[in-house]
């Protein structure tokens, strides 16, 4: 996403992926400032998201098929992963933070050795 500095606000525009395939394929070019989103109706959020979120949807179907047909057993990161779908449905505003924190380690302290090279996406709850 690009940003640029607008007389003390952030203007984001449509780049990358959405301006190849998405949004600016339509013609639907835009260039919103902070807070924006906030006065759109419920129709333009439908108009211009629908198809991204429809496309990650089944996406994320095709995921959990993968994982279903593979053989072996699953670790943390998949009960981690259904608790988080969980929070899509509870009807609530926070859903995108509710998901995030639950996904994250909830602890504060700092530990002495990471326990391994990269992270993995979800926390094993140790």
């Amino acid at each position: 996403m690009d940003q640029a500095v607008v007389a003390g606000e952030i203007e984001v525009r449509t780049v990358g992926w959405r301006a190849r395939h998405g949004t600016a394929r339509y013609g639907l070019e835009r260039s919103m400032k902070r807070g924006s989103l906030a006065a759109m109706t419920r129709q333009k959020v439908l108009d211009l998201y629908f198809m991204d979120a429809r496309c990650k949807l089944i996406e994320l179907a095709a995921f959990l098929d993968r994982v279903d047909r593979a053989e072996g057993d699953a670790d943390f990161r998949l009960d981690a992963f259904r608790q988080a779908m969980r929070h899509l449905g509870d009807g609530d505003s926070g859903r995108a933070e509710a998901v995030l924190r639950s996904l994250s380690d909830p602890t504060e302290a700092p530990i002495a050795q990471a326990p391994g090279k990269g992270a993995v996406g979800a926390w094993p709850g140790k």
